[in-house]
C-alpha cells in the first residue's frame, strides 16, 4: 500500500514497520518452525522462512489452516518476542511451545444483589405482596435477589447476652450466619414491614438488633467508625398503615419514625439513603385498583434503584481495569 503526493509514491506508514520487522527477524537469525506460528533460533532465516515457503504454499493450495489454525507469527513490539495470533488470551497454543503476549482478562461481572427483609405474619397482606412485586421488579432487571420472610422463617429477634459487642466478647449465633452473609453480599437492603401502634414490628426491631448491629458497639457509634459490612450499602423502605399520613403527622410519630429509625440508621451504620416509600390507608377490603397502583409505584422505584446500583457497578469496574491497565 503507497499513499500518492504530487505524482510522486511515498511509502505507508505500515510498510515502515512491515520492512522494519522482516529486518529484525532476519538480523536476529530466526527460522520458522513448521506448521506453527512459533519462531526459533537456527540459521538465518531465508525467504521460505517470511510467510512465501513451500510448505505455506502447499497449506494454501490444500485449503487447509496451518496445524492449530495458527497464522504467521509476527514481532512484538510490547515484549520483543514473537506473538502467535492462533491464540489471543495468552494460553499455548496445541501444537507448540511459541511465546505469547499475555493479555489480561477482566474480572467477570457481578450483577447487583437485593436483600429484602419482610416482616410481617401473613403472607398474603398486603405488606407480603409488596415485597414480592419489588423481587420480581428487580429479577426483571436481571438481578439477584433474596427474600427473608422473618415470620416464616421462625427469626428469633431476642438479642442474646453473649451477642452484645461489649467488651469485646462479641460471637454471633449460628441461626444469623447466613442472614451475615446475605447481607455482606447486598448492595440493596430494602426493609418491608407495617407500622403498628406508630412503631415497626418486634421482629423487625431484632433483626436490626441481631443481625445489621452484629458486632457493631455503642462505642463505635459514638466514636462515628464506619460499620465495616454495612458502609456504602444502600437503605430502602416501604412501609404501610392503617392511618393516613397526615394523621400520623398531626400526632408526631411520622417524624418521629423517620428521624428515630431510618436516619439514625443510615447515620450509625453508614448507610446511603435510597428513600422511604409509604402507604397509607391500607384496610381490609381495600379496592383492588388502590393495591394496583401502590404495586405500580413499588414497581417504578425497584427499576429506579437497580438502574442506579447497575451503573454504578459497570462505572467501578471500568475504573477497575483502566488500573489494573496502567499498572
Amino acid at each position: 500500500m503507497s499513499l500518492t503526493t504530487s505524482n510522486r509514491q511515498v511509502p505507508a506508514r505500515g510498510d515502515h514497520r512491515a520492512a522494519d520487522a522482516v529486518r529484525t527477524i532476519l538480523s536476529a537469525g530466526l527460522r520458522k518452525h513448521p506448521n506453527v506460528g512459533e519462531v526459533r533460533p537456527g540459521r538465518k532465516a531465508g525467504k521460505e522462512d517470511i510467510g512465501g515457503g513451500d510448505e505455506q504454499r502447499a497449506h494454501a493450495a490444500s485449503g487447509r489452516p496451518l496445524c492449530g489454525g495458527a497464522q504467521v507469527a509476527r514481532p512484538c513490539r510490547q515484549f520483543g518476542s514473537v506473538r502467535d495470533l492462533s491464540d489471543r488470551d495468552g494460553r499455548r497454543s496445541a501444537c507448540g511451545t511459541g511465546l505469547m503476549e499475555p493479555l489480561s482478562q477482566p474480572a467477570p461481572f457481578v450483577q447487583p444483589h437485593h436483600l429484602v427483609v419482610l416482616g410481617h405474619p401473613d403472607p398474603g397482606s398486603f405488606t407480603a405482596t409488596v415485597a414480592q412485586a419489588y423481587c420480581d421488579a428487580v429479577r426483571a432487571c436481571g438481578h439477584e435477589c433474596v427474600l427473608r420472610d422473618l415470620y416464616a422463617l421462625n427469626f428469633d429477634p431476642l438479642l442474646a447476652a453473649d451477642e452484645r459487642p461489649a467488651g469485646g466478647s462479641f460471637r454471633p449465633s449460628p441461626d444469623i450466619a447466613e442472614d451475615l452473609e446475605l447481607l455482606r453480599e447486598a448492595d440493596v437492603i430494602t426493609l418491608v414491614y407495617p407500622i403498628w401502634f406508630g412503631m415497626p414490628p418486634a421482629i423487625i426491631k431484632g433483626y436490626i438488633d441481631r443481625v445489621l448491629g452484629a458486632g457493631f458497639s455503642a462505642a463505635a457509634i459514638k466514636q462515628g467508625a464506619v460499620n465495616p459490612l454495612l458502609a456504602g450499602k444502600r437503605l430502602m423502605l416501604f412501609t404501610s398503615s392503617a392511618s393516613t399520613r397526615p394523621w400520623l403527622e398531626e400526632q408526631g410519630q411520622w417524624l418521629a419514625l423517620r428521624q428515630a429509625f431510618e436516619t439514625y440508621l443510615e447515620n450509625i451504620f453508614s448507610l446511603r439513603d435510597c428513600g422511604h416509600t409509604h402507604f397509607d390507608s391500607i384496610v381490609p377490603g381495600v379496592k383492588p385498583h388502590f393495591v394496583e397502583e401502590c404495586l405500580a409505584v413499588v414497581g417504578e422505584r425497584a427499576r429506579a434503584v437497580s438502574a442506579e446500583v447497575l451503573s454504578e457497578k459497570r462505572a467501578q469496574q471500568s475504573r477497575t481495569i483502566r488500573r489494573s491497565g496502567a499498572e
